[in-house]
């Protein structure tokens, strides 16, 4: 592979804070000629990193090493994999209200979602009639399948959206 003009370089800085040129690292697009680009990094392959704990010294590991950390690193991206559901236009009514041990509001509606769980945090937009009366609560709560909804007393109405998501 040749290393031309417009490569990247990996700068270090010697113990005393000198730069240091190092190692050229080839952007793909540089590549030149029949380079072979692997799919993967080998276990007995070396990853070249430098760090603030010396000064910034060059440290080479090799990657069979960093198994765990990238195993770890993959767990953490698949739980936070944010998941939305949206839900629009819904009509209540007012019988879909039952009596709730809030103060505030004594009221609840359960909606029927599909696919939500207690794990999702809802935002609930009324229609400009429905929010302007005051009746319902400025927030509302997830259970499996479905989304609570709060009110100081039952009353018709409607939700332009609900959107859950989970994080």
């Amino acid at each position: 592979m040749a290393v031309i003009e417009r490569d990247i370089v990996l700068q270090s800085m010697t113990p005393d804070g000198n730069k240091t040129i190092d190692m050229p690292i080839t952007r793909l697009a540089n590549v030149e000629g029949d380079t072979d680009i692997l799919p993967s990094i080998a276990a007995d392959d070396y990853l070249v990193f430098s760090d603030t704990s010396d000064g910034g010294q060059l440290k080479k590991v090799k990657t069979k090493a960093l198994e765990p950390t990238l195993t770890g690193i993959n767990d953490d991206i698949s739980t936070l994999q944010l998941d939305v559901l949206t839900f629009k236009n819904i009509s209540i009514t007012t019988s879909s209200f039952t009596s709730n041990t809030d103060t505030d509001y004594p009221y609840k509606a359960q909606i029927t979602c599909t696919g939500v769980t207690a794990n999702h945090v809802p935002f609930v937009v009324f229609d400009k009639d429905s929010a302007a009366t005051g009746i319902f609560a400025p927030y509302a709560e997830t259970i499996a399948g479905k989304v609570i909804i709060y009110a100081a007393k039952p009353a018709a109405c409607t939700i332009e959206s609900i959107v859950c998501t989970r994080g």
